[in-house]
């Protein structure tokens, strides 16, 4: 075979387009608010079905692997299976991009979507890790100084440093904050979903479709967040 007659052509690639739809009123709103203004069909059913699979059978492995938790430990742990794994897809979607990395969105606004996740930190160092308050400090200190690195990182070298700061927690997690038996994917998915997929400031490339009924959007440049 002569691999040199080989042709390798990438697809064509759609639009960027940071132009964002308006937010839609009442609870259509919130929900823009959460997924981003205009996301697609896919995208909605990517950041449902997923997230309610993983909160379903969280609960079935809890309920049978810990029978001594109460219904609402129970509840609890699927409830944080659904916010992890939904909130790594929904903040890797094109539409989430688009939204939270909107023109006027600085730093502290990303450093405290970032900080309230401390809550769901708090949650599991004391329910599910019996009152870790080293892993709580610790892991919410990680977290935050993360976040910064990344924010104050020039954008075409946040992804790569996004990932190394991953690889980073990935180690913390079995050595400096031992994993506890069925919650050792909370840590791992906390930090997949904030340093990997919210703060790297991304592109958000738009479906075909979008691009046949707004193509005058169509090669919009950067904006980058000042």
């Amino acid at each position: 075979m002569d691999y040199n007659k080989l042709s390798f052509t990438r697809p064509a690639i759609t639009h960027i387009n940071w132009n964002l739809p308006p937010l839609r009123s009442g609870i259509l709103g919130l929900i823009d608010k959460a997924a981003g203004p205009g996301a697609t069909k896919v995208e909605y059913a990517l950041q449902t079905l997923f997230p309610l699979g993983a909160a379903y059978l969280a609960y079935s492995y809890a309920a049978v692997t810990f029978p001594e938790w109460g219904w609402w430990k129970v509840t609890l742990y699927a409830l944080l299976a659904f916010d992890m794994l939904g909130g790594i897809i929904t903040n890797s979607t094109s539409s989430a991009k688009r939204w939270y990395h909107r023109e006027g969105q600085r730093t502290i606004q990303h450093l405290r979507f970032v900080a309230l996740h401390i809550f769901q930190i708090s949650v599991v160092a004391i329910v599910f890790r019996d009152f870790d308050y080293f892993y709580l400090a610790t892991v919410s200190a990680f977290m935050m100084g993360a976040s910064a690195i990344i924010l104050f990182t020039p954008i075409y070298l946040q992804r790569a440093t996004a990932l190394i700061l991953f690889a980073v927690g990935i180690i913390l997690n079995f050595y400096a904050w031992p994993p506890v038996t069925g919650i050792e994917w909370f840590t791992l998915a906390l930090l997949l979903k904030l340093l990997v997929a919210h703060l790297p400031h991304e592109e958000p490339y738009r479906p075909k479709l979008e691009d046949n009924v707004s193509s005058k959007f169509s090669n919009q440049p950067l904006k980058v967040r000042k």
